[in-house]
């Protein structure tokens, strides 16, 4: 009892420090992307976008936290003997990787409210928050060489000054098959039709580029684009938006194929990733006790490795079982799966010595 509290223990500051730490750095640099990239809608917006990233980072920084404090503490363990001293005690090995599973477990509780309501707010409300902040884009663009998109319009521009946007290119990749650029002196929004936002180039230019290329136009006049932002207005809920409820009423009723098969994929994936602490303990374990490191740098360097694993096969699943080349019941759990197959060499070796 008093060795399980001892691991716990040391697993829990381990996870703590290492949490907060790379939350700290993720949330750092995404606040200073989110600031750029939002300038024109000020601070009190990038403070409303914080909590989503936090509800949609969370979920991944525990999983890479785990593993680095599992190594962090198995190693430091391993390389001061003091594992060798409770296997010569005659202590079962299984006594010593229990205070993990433990912890694991109780991040996996929690690891579940993540994915099942704090992700999916976060996805839902970040698409109505993207939305806000194109309507403070088009009236207030913010200033310096900016390149930023619009539904499917890229514009970039050099600087914005006296209400226009100089030296203007916008590309329009609606058409698969072909793709308008425009450039131009200068520019500006015009949304005196708030649903239908124009764009008036001056003195612009237009040419064609892809299967069928048109002729250019360029004019000393103003060309005038409408810009198409319906998929903006879109309000009804992504598979990642919905819960788990919803998840399952919308891939048995849905009428498309597709859709189903995408929303059954993201289901499975959502409980396995839950999880995931579990399953990354079961590898980083046994490899923090045969590293023999002890350091937060050999910890920290030697967890990249297997969560790494976890997040490809996590891509490769969703991508296998979105496209129909995997049951989505197996391209959901084939994170676990495929770190739980990583584990079993490295879990023998150490209950053979």
């Amino acid at each position: 009892m008093i060795l399980s509290r001892y691991i716990f223990r040391e697993l829990f500051i381990a996870f703590v420090f290492t949490f907060i730490v790379i939350l700290f750095i993720c949330m750092v640099g995404l606040t200073f992307k989110t600031s750029r990239l939002s300038a024109g809608a000020g601070l009190a917006m990038v403070g409303q976008s914080l909590p989503m990233a936090l509800a949609m980072l969370a979920p991944w920084v525990v999983l890479i936290a785990i593993s680095a404090s599992t190594i962090l503490v198995y190693g430091r363990l391993s390389a001061e003997h003091e594992i060798s001293a409770i296997l010569m005690a005659g202590i079962s090995p299984i006594r010593i990787i229990l205070p993990a599973l433990f912890f694991a477990t109780l991040l996996s509780i929690g690891g579940y409210f993540l994915h099942e309501y704090a992700a999916p707010w976060a996805h839902l409300h970040q698409r109505i928050m993207v939305r806000q902040s194109i309507i403070h884009l088009l009236k207030a663009p913010p200033p310096g060489n900016q390149t930023f998109t619009i539904g499917p319009y890229m514009v970039g521009y050099t600087q914005y000054r006296d209400g226009e946007m100089k030296r203007l290119i916008v590309i329009d990749e609606q058409d698969r098959t072909q793709r308008l650029v425009y450039t131009a002196e200068a520019g500006r929004f015009d949304l005196s039709d708030p649903l239908v936002p124009k764009l008036i180039l001056l003195n612009g230019e237009l040419r064609g580029e892809g299967q069928e290329k048109t002729g250019g136009m360029k004019g000393e006049g103003e060309i005038r684009i409408e810009l198409d932002v319906s998929s903006l207005k879109n309000q009804s809920k992504g598979a990642k938006d919905m819960s788990s409820e919803e998840l399952l009423e919308y891939a048995k009723t849905h009428p498309s194929e597709k859709k189903r098969r995408d929303a059954w994929t993201q289901y499975y994936t959502r409980h396995a990733l839950a999880l995931g602490p579990l399953f990354l303990i079961l590898l980083c374990a046994p490899i923090g006790i045969l590293i023999r490191k002890g350091s937060r740098l050999a910890g920290f360097g030697t967890a990249i490795p297997p969560f790494l694993l976890y997040l490809l096969s996590t891509l490769i699943g969703r991508a296998l079982g979105e496209g129909n080349h995997l049951p989505p019941m197996i391209a959901g759990w084939l994170p676990d799966i495929v770190t739980l197959l990583a584990a079993i060499p490295f879990l023998r070796k150490v209950f053979r010595t």
